[in-house]
């Protein structure tokens, strides 16, 4: 259901409250009982999903009738049925009374009386939520029990259902609303003159009372009273006043006082206090002066002294309630206002004015949003540490809070060292316990310097203990994330990277320095003896092993013998005079470390540092020969040229990861991926594979040589898929082909990689969690090819980036799309599909905007459907509100332009916005929607006019100026209506007065 839908305390109230903001704003633009009635029942039930709502009337009689009923189509329908059990009267209307709701998840696990549990199998009942509405009367003074109006019946008739909590109060809170509603609906209502004032929600008793008395005064004056019977009706509406005025204060207290909003009503003006609730006395600290703001012993600026010490911020403070304070200002304006105490309260202001135009003061709304920004700081701060682990090279994920000391280890953190997932706990200690003794004191030094400021980041490189006893060498980087106010660190966040391997390469080339200085000092590496001419006279075994060759090989060899082959570092030739040993020949100076290439006779290359050395005779300047030592670097140079492709290659994933993310458009993204990894891989074919549901799949995009065959948008039905729904690929399992014709392969996956011309290639699975997305693969098309292990490290490694960016283009496309019904939802009328009130407002504002500049014409024409109460007391309100439907599609078929609306207005009015359009044109117009509504021939047999469904219209043209506002346009629109109605209806009526005079 959807309340068990939502996912925390604060949530649901926010949903709840917006539920029944809708619910009221519906009910009040409602005119009958009946309608509002109807109103709860269908929006209760689509709210809650259920079967079947109805509100169910207790008559006077002791009966009872279904008054309202909103049913799902498999159900029977109940509507009307009366009941006329007395045992039932008599023995649940106390209950209610008292208990006030009842509760049946299933009817057959429930014990009930036989007869009530008949009852509720003949109406399909399996699930029963009752409220009982309570209704008192507002002369009524006595502190009894208020009596049963009613009940509100929620049903399940297809299954049992279990009421959540939410789902009660929610209902409860609706009945609350409905009370509130029934309770004047069973007086008379006040005279139409102060209607405007009793139902406004801000001013005070004392206020209305007075602006009643006063109108009641002002009309006493225009008209003489002549004889004491209308001096009596006078006291009588006065005292009318009085009574509602009582209830409208009851009401406007029960609705704030129990709110988690504050309310602040005052009058600029005179600075007087109108309204306030305790919310506000709380919020402001205002509590030991709530008693003397109720009396009126206080003024607004009495207590601006006490709220003041709260705002952190009180210069800009200050300046915000400037603009607030203005007349002029008419905006509904919403800040956010910093407390000294960390807390952080959202503002509402807005003016109130009464149905004349008139100000009448200023109204505040506080509401303490303390919680939700630290918990919006907190997922902020989750995403940063999120987004710093995917950048980062480390492979486990640590997360350290400085005041707790728990410690968040990643999944693969634990991994590294051997441990599952639940054998690590969240305790430094976890960590601190498994550090090699030798290496502490100097990670905590680093750590101290960190939190002190000294270092950027965090960075040790230390031994961390295993499950199984070994150590593991790790690269360890952490950073501070988070902050209090003031600068004390509250965590750090890092990652670990497995540098074992690393540290194993660098204690051999460690020991092979270590041999390279022994040679220099004992000449125990691989030494040549070469003469004044170049040519070598003498070498030792590890010269032979070295350089591959035997000391007969080697010996009477030059410098400049073509069998050489050497390279520098960069992989250009070695030419012979500048070899180390033929300087030091020719200066007389030695060479040390000199790198050289040297591939032996096997074509495999060795790399060596040399020195060389030279030999003087006695008395001469001229070496007579060199002493050339030199050490085998090979595994060095590989360790060395395999970092260098680590980190090419994780560039390389950094920059194609960077231009995934750059966009969230699933097409661009699945395109940027496959060019880029087909530059990358140099190969023929790269596709993605995307699985449908049923496990087959098809090709989403393509990047492919012009040579080869395109295969996008193909369709591939694999039985392999199928039969196992891809359970080879949903462990993250990597497949490489060398060749297609080598090794294991059934006969038609053969004969399908031929058809798309492919030798060899990789498929790496993209995973979303545990759902296998789909497949990344690279195809290689002209020959084998043997995938090195980078090639493939490289797919993986960007399929995980891809599965992220799939994810986040899904999760903006579900949200464009939800924005968008939300949008059509706020601007469509529900009913008849058409614009609604909303949006009329906004187009007529938007017009008369542009009409301004332009100096254009702009008609408003508004339609009321003749007689249409009684057309709904005659065929019902379904037939009404297809009736509505009907009109509406007319009008929207008479409207061309794209420029013009047509929008329901309310109820049965609807009203239609003609741009650059004159009154003879509005008058055409007119005319069309009279044919048009006659060609639709509704029957209406309770109309006056004819026996069909017509329409009275009123017209209204202007050329917006800027002492006109559109609401006098609408206003001469209502009155041209009136005068069509006057003429006997199923007509139209031009204004022709001056709409100045209605401004």
């Amino acid at each position: 259901m959807l309340f068990n839908d939502l996912s925390s305390t604060e949530t649901n109230l926010q949903y709840i409250l917006h539920q029944i903001r809708i619910l009221v704003v519906k009910i009040h633009k409602s005119r009958e009982l009946s309608e509002i009635l109807n109103i709860v029942v269908s929006t209760i039930r689509e709210i809650l999903e259920s079967d079947r709502a109805i509100i169910y009337r207790f008559l006077e009689d002791g009966d009872g009738v279904v008054a309202a009923e909103s049913v799902n189509s498999e159900c029977i329908p109940i509507l009307e049925q009366l009941t006329d059990d007395p045992c039932f009267h008599a023995k649940w209307v106390e209950q209610y009374r008292e208990e006030r709701i009842h509760v049946i998840e299933d009817i057959h696990a429930k014990f009930l009386d036989p007869s009530y549990k008949q009852l509720l199998t003949k109406l399909q009942v399996r699930a029963n939520l009752v409220v009982p509405i309570l209704v008192k009367d507002i002369d009524e003074t006595s502190s009894a029990s208020p009596p049963v109006w009613g009940l509100l019946i929620i049903q399940q008739c297809t299954k049992p259902r279990q009421w959540s909590s939410l789902e009660i109060e929610f209902i409860q809170l609706v009945v609350t609303e409905l009370e509130i509603v029934i309770q004047p609906a069973q007086k008379h209502p006040s005279p139409p003159q102060f209607n405007q004032y009793l139902h406004h929600p801000i001013i005070q008793p004392k206020q209305k009372l007075q602006i009643a008395t006063r109108t009641l005064h002002q009309n006493y004056k225009k008209n003489p009273v002549k004889n004491i019977t209308q001096q009596q009706t006078f006291l009588k509406k006065h005292q009318g006043v009085k009574k509602q005025l009582r209830w409208q204060e009851a009401l406007l207290r029960s609705m704030t006082d129990n709110s988690l909003l504050a309310f602040f009503v005052v009058d600029n003006r005179t600075d007087e206090i109108l309204y306030f609730n305790h919310r506000f006395c709380e919020i402001w600290g205002l509590e030991h002066l709530e008693a003397r703001m109720q009396l009126g012993m206080m003024k607004n600026n009495d207590i601006i002294p006490d709220c003041i010490t709260l705002v952190a911020d009180v210069p800009a403070f200050s300046e915000t309630c400037k603009l607030l304070q203005s007349e002029e200002n008419r905006c509904t304006i919403e800040d956010e206002i910093e407390f000294v105490d960390g807390r952080i309260i959202r503002r509402f202001s807005s003016q109130i004015r009464d149905s004349q135009d008139q100000y009448l003061g200023k109204l505040y709304i506080f509401e303490d949003i303390t919680s939700r920004k630290q918990i919006a700081a907190a997922l902020k701060a989750s995403e940063e540490r999120w987004q710093y682990a995917l950048e980062g090279n480390g492979d486990g994920i640590w997360d350290w809070n400085l005041e707790t000391n728990e410690v968040f280890f990643s999944r693969r953190w634990k991994e590294m060292f051997g441990f599952a997932e639940h054998e690590i706990g969240n305790t430094l200690s976890e960590w601190d316990k498994r550090i090699h003794l030798d290496d502490k004191a100097q990670i905590y030094e680093k750590i101290d310097q960190h939190l002190r400021g000294e270092t950027q980041q965090y960075v040790s490189e230390h031994r961390v203990r295993c499950k199984d006893g070994t150590y593991k060498w790790v690269l360890d980087r952490g950073k501070i994330f988070s902050r209090t106010n003031d600068g004390h660190s509250l965590r750090i966040l890092g990652t670990h990277t497995d540098i074992t391997e690393r540290k194993r390469m660098e204690e051999a080339l460690r020991e092979s320095e270590k041999r390279y200085r022994s040679v220099i000092s004992t000449i125990a590496e691989g030494i040549v003896l070469q003469q004044a001419d170049g040519s070598i006279s003498a070498c030792n075994e590890s010269a032979e092993r070295i350089l591959g060759l035997t000391a007969d090989q080697m010996m009477g060899r030059t410098s400049i013998d073509p069998r050489w082959r050497a390279i520098h570092e960069d992989g250009t030739s070695f030419p012979y005079e500048t070899h180390p040993f033929m300087i030091t020949l020719r200066t007389g100076e030695p060479q040390f470390n000199v790198i050289m290439g040297v591939y032996k006779p096997d074509d495999s290359l060795s790399w060596i540092s040399i020195n060389s050395q030279p030999l003087f005779q006695e008395n001469e300047l001229k070496p007579y020969a060199v002493v050339a030592s030199f050490t085998d670097i090979t595994a060095y140079k590989q360790a060395e040229i395999s970092l260098q492709n680590q980190i090419r290659q994780e560039r390389m994933v950094a920059a194609i990861a960077q231009h995934i993310r750059q966009s969230l458009d699933l097409d661009q993204i699945l395109n940027t991926t496959v060019a880029e990894v087909r530059e990358v891989l140099q190969t023929d074919r790269v596709i993605i594979y995307r699985f449908n549901p049923d496990w087959s799949g098809v090709i989403v995009t393509e990047s492919v040589g012009e040579d080869w065959k395109a295969i996008l948008k193909m369709e591939i039905i694999d039985s392999y898929f199928v039969e196992t729904q891809g359970k080879l690929y949903q462990d993250a399992r990597i497949k490489v082909t060398s060749d297609i014709y080598i090794g294991e392969m059934t006969d038609c996956h053969l004969e399908l990689l031929e058809k798309y011309q492919v030798r060899a290639k990789v498929v790496v699975p993209i995973l979303q969690g545990d759902r296998l997305w789909g497949l990344l693969v690279a195809h290689h098309c002209s020959a084998p090819r043997e995938w090195q292990s980078w090639e493939s490290e490289l797919l993986q490694q960007l399929a995980t980036h891809l599965a992220i960016a799939i994810q986040q283009s899904e999760l903006y496309q579900k949200l464009q799309q939800a924005n968008q019904q939300l949008e059509n939802m706020a601007l469509v009328d529900q009913l008849t599909q058409i614009a609604n009130r909303r949006s009329f407002d906004i187009k007529l504002h938007d017009v008369w905007k542009h009409l301004l500049r332009e100096k254009g014409f702009i008609s408003l024409l508004l339609c009321d459907i003749d007689y249409f109460k009684q057309y709904n007391d005659t065929y019902g309100h379904a037939s009404g509100d297809d009736c509505l439907l009907f009109v509406a599609q007319a009008l929207q078929q008479t409207i061309k332009r794209s420029t013009d609306l047509a929008a329901r207005y309310g109820g049965e009015e609807f009203v239609i916005i003609l741009t650059n359009t004159d009154t003879d044109g509005a008058v055409q117009i007119a005319e069309e929607i009279h044919a048009a509504v006659e060609q639709l021939n509704i029957p209406h047999a309770a109309s006056a006019v004819k026996q069909h469904v017509t329409l009275s219209i009123g017209i209204a043209t202007v050329i917006p100026t800027l002492d006109l506002v559109p609401l006098a346009l609408i206003s001469a629109a209502d009155q041209a209506l009136y005068q069509a109605k006057a003429q006997g209806r199923n007509c139209y009526f031009v204004n022709n007065y001056d709409v100045n005079q209605l401004n």
